[in-house]
């Protein structure tokens, strides 16, 4: 019992990793999107955005050790 209560925890907390990390992509994606000062910051914001809903996306889907 200990030790489905281990896995389902583990997969709750990358649960709500994983949607933090998509929060924090949408927002930079947002943030860039609509604040851009330069081409070259806008990029970097663009590709952080992208690389954090890349993390999130990974984190989501991650399947608990059995």
């Amino acid at each position: 019992m200990e030790k489905i209560r281990a896995i389902v925890d583990r997969q709750e907390s990358r649960k709500e990793t994983g949607m933090f990390l998509l929060f924090l992509g949408e927002s930079l994606f947002v943030f860039s999107y609509f604040m851009k000062m330069s081409d070259f910051l806008h990029g970097m914001g663009l590709g952080m955005s992208m690389i954090l809903n890349l993390l999130a996306v990974i984190f989501l889907s991650a399947k608990g050790e059995e």
